[in-house]
């Protein structure tokens, strides 16, 4: 009986025991895991840095650019220090650097977007960085805002949301005409025109299945979040204009129009088809955005660099996004004052088509006609 009594005791006791551990394994899962914010590792965006001991510097034989010599030298003790990088805005609260100006490196900006190039020797760009500031849509519409800058960049990056809301204001009745576009071709410019660049991009031309996925994203190391993504491609003149889209920008210009010239006519010596086009160069698109910790104020930024077979400056681009941080007004207010050049200098200087925020068309006056533009577009939900 004694032995009977007692198996009973332990044996509640274990099952006692059993169930205070259990709980207590609950109560732990319950309890959130901490996670640390994962690390933006600047150099993953740039596939130089895991194909730098694949590829040669220069072909065997030949003797090294000055560029890369530049690049890879040590700067002597003995040789007066020069400026190693210059602070160039981004958005209303942000900075960067870049090289010098010695180095053919600069900068512009106007409402808000920033231009900056790398030209040696004052010819073509090698490398361009273009950022926009994010508008308000970033708080409730954000996918929407990413769209709107990828559309800046090149309308192919948002084609399937351009097409869906196209049809979105088509079905809605809310389409202007634009001969002899159909009505959704014309809604989907009416979106791209109101772009900086007016739907003609920055020249890119990306290369089918090369996006790799928003893929890198982390806080560098001044606490900024950086996300980004990288697209193949070919970098070229932007896209040109249909002939219709053409017509109405020139109409809202106040520009007379121009006479229809006969079949079989030469063209005029001023017609853009007599200027030569400059053949596309192989390159790479990084693509992505900055924020602030708390993600209340942040930038879009675009990073073209030609291949060569290499990207010849990635070294500086990558120093370009871990150096993005939080800046305070005064130096804000300093570099807006004084850029190294005008915007459209700069622009006209990198063969693009940029427009300033105060230059973009209203195409609500279009035709001089009330009620012939197009409303604001309702987002999909």
């Amino acid at each position: 009986m004694n032995r009977q009594v007692i198996f009973c005791l332990l044996l509640l006791i274990s099952l006692g025991f059993v169930g205070a551990l259990a709980g207590g394994c609950q109560s732990r899962a319950r309890e959130p895991r901490q996670l640390a914010f994962p690390t933006f590792q600047a150099a993953a965006p740039f596939p130089e840095f895991q194909s730098a001991a694949a590829i040669p510097e220069r072909a065997e034989g030949s003797a090294p650019s000055q560029f890369t010599r530049a690049l890879n030298e040590q700067p002597s003790a003995a040789t007066p220090a020069a400026p190693e990088s210059q602070s160039v805005p981004l958005g209303s609260s942000m900075t960067a650097q870049i090289p010098p100006r010695e180095k053919d490196w600069t900068w512009s900006l106007a409402d808000g977007a920033t231009l900056i190039a790398h030209a040696p020797n004052g010819g073509r760009p090698g490398a361009l960085v273009y950022v926009e500031p994010f508008s308000a849509d970033i708080h409730n519409h954000p996918s929407t805002e990413h769209l709107r800058f990828q559309m800046t960049v090149d309308p192919e990056l948002a084609e399937n949301y351009l097409r869906l809301t196209a049809a979105d204001v088509v079905l809605a009745g809310r389409a202007a005409a634009m001969p002899p576009l159909s009505r959704s071709e014309a809604a989907r410019w009416a979106q791209l025109l109101k772009t900086r660049t007016q739907g003609r991009g920055l020249g890119f031309r990306p290369t089918r299945s090369s996006f790799t996925g928003w893929r890198w994203v982390g806080r560098n190391g001044h606490e900024v979040t950086v996300r980004c993504s990288r697209y193949l491609g070919v970098w070229a003149q932007p896209r040109p204009w249909p002939a219709p889209v053409a017509a109405a920008l020139a109409r809202l210009r106040g520009e007379p129009e121009k006479p229809v010239s006969p079949p079989g006519a030469p063209a005029p010596p001023f017609a853009p088809a007599a200027v030569p086009a400059v053949a596309g160069v192989s390159s790479y698109l990084i693509l992505g955005s900055a924020t602030d910790r708390d993600e209340e104020t942040g930038v879009h930024f675009a990073i073209l660099c030609v291949r060569e077979p290499r990207c010849l400056v990635y070294k500086e681009l990558t120093q370009f996004l871990e150096s993005i941080q939080i800046a305070e007004g005064p130096q804000l207010d300093r570099l807006r004052s004084a850029p190294p050049v005008p915007f459209q200098k700069l622009v006209q200087e990198t063969g693009l088509e940029i427009l300033s925020g105060s230059e973009l068309p209203d195409l609500s006056k279009r035709n001089g006609k009330p009620g012939t533009g197009t409303a604001p577009e309702q987002v999909p939900r």
